[in-house]
């Protein structure tokens, strides 16, 4: 299945710069199957961070993936996009609360969804570079001759609340 998300856990041996916590040990980061294989894991070595997947096919698997992933006791979570994670998360958001685990997402939704903090694109500015990309076609731009271009301006949002649990 696609659009089926792939839970990762990982360990790491040195401290965030930059990061309002300090993680001494395990985040756990969750991502989409969708991402081309080894992308999450080539990030986490460079980081120095050790990769252990576990999966939820769908939405009737996220509580026994979310008693697992607290069951190993990670210091923190972060949750990538996924069609699946944004049509669930209130639930995410529900679970990561019940289980007591300090969540990042990447997409603003899930803080306004109760969650702790997100960190991602901005998009009202990928809005804006669509329309340019419109503008451009219209006006007799061929669109394989537009460049590629990736998200230039980035939001991070906290939660001002304690999350939410139900």
């Amino acid at each position: 299945m696609s659009s089926a998300p792939l839970l990762t856990a990982l360990s790491e041996r040195r401290r965030f710069r930059g990061s309002p916590a300090s993680f001494s040990s395990r985040p756990l980061v969750v991502r989409p199957v969708t991402l081309p294989p080894g992308c999450a894991e080539a990030a986490a070595k460079s980081l120095r961070l050790q990769v252990r997947p576990a999966e939820a096919r769908g939405p009737e698997d996220l509580e026994k993936v979310f008693a697992n992933i607290a069951h190993e006791r990670p210091e923190a979570l972060v949750v990538l996009a996924s069609y699946l994670f944004q049509a669930h998360r209130l639930r995410i958001v529900e679970l990561a609360a019940l289980h007591r685990l300090p969540a990042t997402f990447s997409d603003r939704s899930f803080v306004e969804a109760g969650g702790l903090m997100s960190y991602g694109p901005d998009r009202k500015a990928i809005s804006r570079q669509l329309a340019s990309y419109v503008d451009r076609i219209l006006k007799g731009a061929k669109p394989g001759d537009l460049p590629i271009e990736q998200p230039t301006k980035f939001e991070h949002l906290s939660s001002t609340s304690r999350p939410r649990r139900r």
